[in-house]
């Protein structure tokens, strides 16, 4: 007869053991990634502070990166610059333009402050529950509407030339 906490020592031993033979197929979740840099452009400059999303046609991870003030990015998925996943992705392009600020009037004493608060606030609940501008047409951000299309992996860098009116 054998003593219960050996009993229970087999039983945790095949409930670990089990935990791993279940737990190994679910480790391998990472995609085949190739490393992808371009630059973007908005009517023929570099557009700096954009968010380039590559999102894979089959359902996978997206890929995202941020152009610098030379239009360049490179994508990153699980770490930074590892690229993109192997295969057809939707590109989106966003970038928001940043909100209007308030300057206090010259020499604010407290009452000019609170009237230029009032005045921000005043502004920023008008405009709850409106689209947010963007500096970039909203064709390019639209998962269902985007012209924008990649395949990777890529040779070189890719290049996306955006057009104010929208269109590739």
């Amino acid at each position: 007869m054998t003593s219960p906490v050996l009993r229970r020592l087999v039983s945790v031993a095949a409930m670990f053991a089990a935990t791993l033979v279940l737990t190994a197929g679910c480790g391998g979740g990472k995609q085949k990634l190739a490393k992808v840099s371009g630059v973007v452009t908005l009517d023929g400059k570099p557009l700096d502070g954009a968010m380039v999303t590559f999102q894979p046609t089959d359902g996978g991870r997206p890929a995202t990166g941020v152009t610098g003030a030379d239009g360049h990015f490179t994508l990153t998925t699980y770490t930074s610059g590892d690229g993109a996943q192997l295969g057809d992705h939707k590109v989106l392009v966003t970038k928001s333009t940043a909100p209007e600020v308030v300057a206090p009037p010259p020499g604010a004493d407290p009452k000019a402050l609170a009237d230029a608060m009032k005045e921000y606030e005043a502004k920023r609940k008008s405009e709850a529950g409106k689209p947010k501008p963007t500096a970039v047409p909203a064709i390019y951000g639209d998962a269902n509407k985007t012209p924008l299309k990649c395949q990777v992996p890529v040779e070189g860098q890719v290049e996306f030339a955006l057009r104010s009116a929208g269109g590739s």
